[in-house]
């Protein structure tokens, strides 16, 4: 091997650096898009407002009792 070869494989002109930190933050924005495609959309933020739901009536308990 020549020193001209050795010298190009020592020194990589920073590419494999960029892969190292790229190639985490790529997979991870990946990530993040398909979830956010996935997420269920958000119907009308008001109709689910707590305020507006009828009192919970205490006989309607969790045994259909």
């Amino acid at each position: 091997m020549l020193l001209a070869d050795r010298l190009v494989l020592m020194h990589q002109g920073g590419w494999d650096e960029i892969a190292i930190v790229g190639g985490p933050l790529l997979v991870i924005g990946v990530l993040i898009a398909v979830a956010r495609k996935q997420r269920p959309l958000d119907q009308d933020p008001e109709e689910d407002d707590p305020e507006d739901a009828p009192p919970a009536d205490p006989a309607d308990g969790p045994d259909g009792r």
